[in-house]
């Protein structure tokens, strides 16, 4: 009759530990990491000797407690069934260590919390820290990430536990408090995203926004190194000797101990410290999720198509307790959990399925069957009402309005246009909608490593540099991306052409070119050919006055070395005085064999050019052309002051002759020649016309 009695309330607790079974936000995902997209996580989670969940109300549920003073969430509680927390309340992520006793938890607010299993009161000690992410725990370290990307750690057994830093109470009724249990910023950390931290390897891991990672011991002060090889990565998580990867495309990498890498290895040998990829069974679909066992060495994995995998010890189900390499464990899987002794799988159908350990771990199943075997050597549906209802949604942190889906860029590469010398990013169509309360943004980043790594305005629709250059969905509220779509940029060198604006007759080269690279110590030189030479160099760049193509360089005055050089700039270089003209003279007379003589600087009255001007005989210059019927004139004389003279010539008739006038522009005057037309006439007859008269003597 007992038995029936707490049978029938496990079975209460049941149905509303699964009614609010929603996603779990130590497994979180939306932000671009956490797992695959496709990957839909529950709100289980479990240490060595009990589970707990985040119900939709943001409170805890503990099963199983002993009463014990480890049992630092539920007090002096002892109970099978699943109980709830009352001195917790708005959790947005929690997480458990190995054997139940230490907890951290996030609020909504940020602010992060600690249970210490070494604190008798079981009451909750918030740190001093805010802007909390995301958190991780094991048997003697605790870690949080902030928002800002940095990471902190504190504990028995961190990198480093600075001076009056105290996490042990040492007695009952001695609770810890923010200035003892303090935490320690952890150096080289700035754009974190995730930690996962292994029980007894000590070691720690950070997911960066980039995708690499970063470890870093939990018992030195050595700084974090960067995990060659390792990726596009979108989940780590840890077990308890093993850290494990999750790549973009659905890869697992390991590293660890042998027991559990999976890599089909010995069962025992040397650690690996770098990591090692995991061959999956022929068929199996890329993996969207990983799940190590919490003080546990096995690990699950979920791929796109449900199918649950497992290796390492434990209790791996079928009889076996070892695998070197992935096993189907389950099929039709949404989610699981893992422990050491028994872990937890939840299917699309909306079923619960345990395997392992059966007495406390799978909400006393052994109730339902006492004489049964204390273990379930296979995945066993655990016994869930026909009334379930339905499965509420938790995210357990604001859910990420950027979504898990990239911009659809429609071009993979662009280029600029001469003589436009940069691409316009905001330009380049892309086929799908930016969600609702969110923004495109681009980066030089896959995931931008900060709020301020992507390009504003100006920079994105006038980009000069080549490069890779990255379209995400920005959600402001949450400070979450989607996943980036990339576009390649080249920039074609543009011919670079500069002129004179009269009335200034020079170019300033050094106004007109800003060089970009400058490095410290150089100065910019200008030359007038390449390789830059001090032979070729310009005087002074800020003047030239000459038309021709000029080179930059940098010039390093303590070494006595010049650069290479740039492309070349056309410079042209646009007379801004008129041009020399004169007037056309007026047609000339003369009678035959007179003496005659003129002023061309009267006649001519040039103007433009460059004073002053000069005089000459034009015969024999191409541009002295003989009118029609026209007669050469010889015996011309020109001063340069522009008088002349000649004698008309003795026979009557049409003649011309040229002056030629020039300017004294340097080197090359420039001169024009005006023709004169001279028409001669012989003298007037005195007595034509007269009818002579006279008289008689």
């Amino acid at each position: 009759m007992k038995h029936q009695y707490i049978h029938r309330t496990m079975l209460l607790w049941l149905m509303v530990l699964l009614t609010s079974l929603s996603s779990y936000a130590q497994k979180m995902v939306g932000d671009g990491f956490g797992g695959r997209a496709g990957y839909s996580p529950v709100n289980l989670q479990c240490g060595r000797e009990r589970a707990a969940t985040i119900c939709a109300n943001k409170t805890i549920s503990v099963w199983p407690t002993d009463g014990g003073y480890n049992d630092g969430i539920v007090g002096s509680t002892t109970t099978v069934l699943p109980i709830t927390a009352s001195n917790i309340s708005n959790v947005r992520q929690f997480a458990m260590n190995y054997s139940g006793n230490w907890e951290t938890y996030i609020t909504d607010n940020g602010d992060g919390y600690v249970f210490n299993p070494n604190d008798y009161l079981h009451i909750p000690v918030k740190l001093a820290i805010t802007n909390a992410y995301h958190t991780a725990v094991s048997s003697g370290t605790v870690a949080f990430v902030k928002t800002d990307g940095t990471a902190w750690v504190g504990g028995t057994n961190s990198i480093s536990v600075p001076t009056g830093c105290i996490w042990e109470a040492g007695s009952p009724g001695s609770p810890g408090s923010p200035a003892t249990y303090c935490l320690t910023q952890v150096p080289g950390i700035t754009n974190a995203k995730r930690v996962a931290i292994c029980n007894e390897f000590p070691t720690m891991a950070f997911l960066l926004a980039d995708g690499t990672v970063k470890t870093i011991a939990t018992n030195n002060t050595n700084p974090p190194v960067t995990m060659a090889g390792l990726n596009n990565i979108v989940d780590v998580q840890a077990s308890l000797n093993n850290l494990y990867a999750l790549t973009s495309t659905g890869q697992v990498y390991s590293w660890g101990i042998a027991i559990a890498m999976g890599t089909g290895v010995p069962y025992s040998g040397t650690p690996y410290t770098t990591p090692q990829l995991i061959t999956f069974p022929a068929g199996a679909a890329p993996i969207k999720a990983i799940v190590p066992a919490n003080h546990g060495n096995y690990c699950l994995a979920l791929d796109e198509n449900g199918v649950c995998y497992v290796w390492g010890l434990g209790f791996l189900g079928t009889g076996s307790l070892y695998y070197s390499s992935p096993q189907v464990i389950a099929t039709n899987v949404r989610d699981m959990v893992a422990a050491g002794s028994y872990s937890y799988y939840y299917k699309n159908d909306g079923t619960l399925w345990g395997l392992g350990n059966r007495d406390y771990y799978m909400l006393n199943q052994s109730l339902v069957n006492p004489s049964g075997p204390s273990y379930f050597a296979t995945p066993t549906q655990l016994t869930i009402p026909s009334t379930l209802c339905t499965i509420q949604s938790y995210t357990g942190m604001a859910p990420c309005v950027a979504g898990t889906t990239a911009p659809a860029l429609t071009p993979t590469t662009a280029t600029n246009s001469c003589p436009t010398a940069t691409v316009n990013l905001a330009s380049l169509p892309i086929s799908s909608t930016t969600p609702s309360g969110a923004s495109l943004i681009w980066s030089t980043h896959k995931t931008p490593t900060s709020a301020a790594d992507t390009l504003t305005t100006a920079q994105k629709t006038a980009v000069s540099t080549a490069g890779r250059y990255y379209a995400l969905y920005y959600d402001a509220a949450n400070a979450c991306y989607s996943p980036a779509d990339s576009v390649d940029i080249t920039i074609t060198p543009c011919a670079i052409n500069l002129a004179n604006a009269c009335p200034t007759a020079t170019v300033n080269l050094m106004t007109a070119i800003t060089a970009t690279n400058l490095p410290s110590g150089a100065t910019v030189t200008w030359h007038t050919g390449t390789p830059a030479t001090t032979a070729n160099k310009v005087s002074d760049p800020t003047a030239i006055s000459t038309s021709g193509n000029y080179y930059m360089a940098y010039f390093d005055g303590t070494n006595n070395c010049y650069s290479e050089t740039a492309q070349a700039v056309t410079v042209t270089i646009t007379s801004c005085v008129p041009p020399l003209s004169a007037n056309t003279p007026a047609a000339q007379t003369a009678t035959t064999g007179t003496a005659k003589t003129g002023n061309a600087a009267t006649e001519l009255s040039p103007t433009g050019g460059t004073a002053p001007y000069t005089y000459r005989n034009g015969a024999g210059d191409a541009a002295c052309v003989a009118p029609s019927g026209a007669t050469a004139l010889t015996g011309l004389t020109v001063n340069t002051d522009g008088t002349y003279s000649y004698t008309a010539p003795s026979t009557a008739g049409t003649y011309y002759y040229c002056i030629k006038v020039c300017d004294s522009t340097t080197p090359t005057p420039s001169c024009v020649v005006k023709t004169y037309t001279l028409t001669v006439s012989a003298p007037a007859c005195t007595v034509t016309g007269v009818v002579p008269t006279f008289i008689k003597n």
